[in-house]
């Protein structure tokens, strides 16, 4: 399942790394990176919890 793959890449320190190079090239400041990437760490949060509880 595509979501899974996903979840697991944003488990790794190497993504946020990534994630954080593209930012600087597209033009964020820390604060907003940091507003962004704990944006979708509280959504795929959500849709882990979602997953698992369907898995029961």
């Amino acid at each position: 399942m595509p979501l899974n793959v996903i979840l697991r890449a944003l488990s790794q320190p190497s993504t946020y790394a990534g994630l954080s190079g593209v930012a600087g090239a597209v033009g964020l400041s820390a604060p907003e990176f940091q507003a962004v990437a704990s944006l979708l760490a509280a959504l795929f949060g959500v849709a882990a919890m979602v997953l698992n509880e369907r898995g029961t």
